[in-house]
């Protein structure tokens, strides 16, 4: 099996980690890893507010599946992490990924409360898993 690691140009720089790592063979199974509300330059986009991070969260996931050569109906699991997360934020931040993946193609998603992210304007984070085919 073949293991590629990489960071997807126009990405925020990680610290520590990559943003996608493929594994090959008969298929190649993609991780990304958690996508937060930085711009290329890693400047937050959203503010406060956490349906308006997650465009931003939204638009880099895009991007590293587009560098990974996947689809996003190839996207398996998606854990979503909220800062703070209550019930009523349920619809804005679900809306907006059921948006984001075809109807037909949606991925299972764990969707966690927590304490923090990585850095304390951060309010959502997605990470995700996709099985694509092989290259």
């Amino acid at each position: 099996m073949k293991i590629t690691r990489f960071n997807p140009e126009g990405s925020p720089a990680p610290r520590q980690y990559h943003h996608v790592v493929i594994a090959e063979g008969a298929r190649r199974t993609v991780y990304i890893a958690g996508q937060v509300a930085y711009d290329e330059h890693r400047n937050l986009v959203g503010g406060n507010d956490v349906v308006a991070q997650l465009a931003q969260v939204l638009v880099n996931l895009d991007r590293a599946l587009v560098a990974a050569r996947c689809e996003r109906t190839q996207v398996m699991k998606i854990t979503t992490s909220v800062v703070s997360y209550t019930p009523e934020q349920a619809d804005g931040i679900l809306g907006a990924i059921g948006e984001f993946f075809p109807a037909e193609h949606r991925p299972v998603n764990t969707l966690l409360g927590v304490e923090r992210l990585a850095a304390d304007e951060l309010l959502i984070e997605i990470d995700a898993i996709a099985v694509c085919a092989a290259t």
